[in-house]
C-alpha cells in the first residue's frame, strides 16, 4: 500500500511539472505588447539597422531617442519599425562574448560588443523570456513591429511608442 502511494505521489508530481513546462512554452509563443519608454528603446535600436527605413525616418527616431521630444521633426507621421527576427546571445562562461543578429526579410545585420549588449539588455527589459544551454543565454523574438509617433511623443503623456512581437524559444 505504501509503495502504491509513493508511486502515485511521484506521478502526480511529474504531471504537475509537465503542466508547468507546457504552460511556460505556450506563454513563450503568445504575442507580447509593450509601450512607453521600453518600446521607444527597442524601436530605436532596431530602426538604426532597418533597410526599409529612410534616412529621414531614422534621423527622426534617433533624435527622439536622444531626448528631443519637441522637434521640429523632419517627419510628423508615425514610423513603423519592423524586423522578422532578432537573436541575441551572451555567454556566462566566455563573459566577453555577446552578439545579436537582426533579420529584415532577406537582409541580416550582426551586432557585437556594446551594441549587442544594448539590444540584449533592452530585450530583457521589455520582458522577453530568456532561454539558455551550454553556457549561452539567448534572447530571441520574431515578428517585431514598433510604431513611433512623433506627434504623440510631443504631448509628453507617456504615449507615442508601442511594439508587438512573438517571443521565440
Amino acid at each position: 500500500m505504501i509503495r502504491i502511494h509513493r508511486i502515485g505521489k511521484n506521478l502526480l508530481g511529474a504531471a504537475i511539472a509537465l503542466m508547468i513546462v507546457t504552460a511556460a512554452r505556450a506563454a513563450h509563443a503568445a504575442p507580447m505588447s509593450v509601450g512607453g519608454q521600453t518600446a521607444l528603446a527597442l524601436g530605436a535600436l532596431v530602426a538604426e539597422h532597418s533597410p526599409s527605413l529612410g534616412s529621414v525616418q531614422k534621423r527622426t527616431i534617433q533624435r527622439i531617442f536622444n531626448g528631443d521630444q519637441t522637434g521640429p521633426f523632419p517627419t510628423t507621421q508615425p514610423i513603423t519599425v519592423q524586423a522578422d527576427s532578432i537573436l541575441c546571445r551572451v555567454s556566462n562562461v566566455q563573459i566577453a562574448v555577446r552578439s545579436c543578429v537582426l533579420t529584415f526579410g532577406s537582409h541580416s545585420h550582426k551586432l557585437t560588443g556594446r551594441a549587442a549588449h544594448e539590444l540584449y539588455a533592452t530585450l530583457v527589459e521589455v520582458g522577453n523570456p530568456s532561454s539558455g544551454a551550454a553556457g549561452t543565454i539567448f534572447e530571441s523574438l520574431a515578428q517585431l513591429s514598433c510604431t513611433i509617433d512623433p506627434q504623440a511623443l510631443k504631448q509628453s503623456g507617456g504615449g507615442g511608442a508601442s511594439c508587438t512581437f512573438t517571443p521565440t524559444p
